[in-house]
């Protein structure tokens, strides 16, 4: 049998006695002087479009994504980069910050004018990404102005590390069509490299806000 002591007792009724706003919980609203808000979008300043950063930095919660884009003659080529598991965050009234060291979400998208597209996605233990954003008026925290982003990544000899089916005992190895795309496509733009013989790829942005 369990016993109750007369000064657990009396804890007791002190608990029960207390007024019912002491012992409620609620959500207290804390607005920060600091940047916040979800879907910042930025447009590279050579590039425009063609070479994107979306920003969130909404509460806790900091991702980046990034977004670049070509031609191959009637070819078109997407990359896509995500900071999905950031190592550091950081966020002032003017700027926020954002990197990941290693495996970070590429994902590679070839639509083809003539037979099947291609698309593939990896996250490579050598990939690392960074990205911040500014914001120039002391006066308006919540609409930066400016952001600069890089992507450092290694996907293998021929892109092999890219997986095109969910299955990471099956290698995606793009078909040479796909890497003779890829190379044509950034070949003349200096914000991208791709070295498909190494495996390399590179992204560099450096971009104005865009009103979403």
């Amino acid at each position: 049998m369990r016993f109750v002591t007369l000064a657990r007792l009396f804890a007791l009724a002190a608990a029960l006695a207390l007024p019912a706003a002491a012992s409620a919980q609620f959500e207290l609203t804390i607005n920060p002087e600091r940047l916040d808000g979800e879907g910042f979008l930025f447009e590279d300043d050579e590039q425009g479009e063609n070479n994107q950063l979306e920003f969130d930095v909404d509460g806790p919660t900091f991702t980046a994504r990034g977004t670049v884009r070509a031609l191959s003659g009637s070819d078109i080529v997407t990359i896509t980069y995500q900071l999905g598991f950031p190592d550091s965050a950081s966020a002032t009234r003017q700027q926020a910050a954002v990197s990941q060291r290693n495996q970070v979400l590429v994902a590679v998208d070839v639509d083809f004018s003539v037979g099947d597209d291609y698309f593939g996605q990896a996250a490579p233990q050598q990939c690392r990404a960074s990205a911040k954003i500014r914001d120039t008026e002391t006066d308006d925290p919540d609409d930066p102005d400016n952001s600069q982003a890089s992507l450092t990544c290694d996907l293998g000899p021929s892109l092999q590390l890219l997986d095109d089916d969910d299955d990471p005992k099956n290698p995606g190895d793009p078909p040479q069509a796909v890497l003779n795309v890829l190379e044509g496509a950034f070949s003349a733009r200096k914000d991208v490299r791709v070295e498909t013989n190494n495996g390399k790829l590179t992204i560099k942005h450096k971009g104005s806000g865009v009103e979403n």
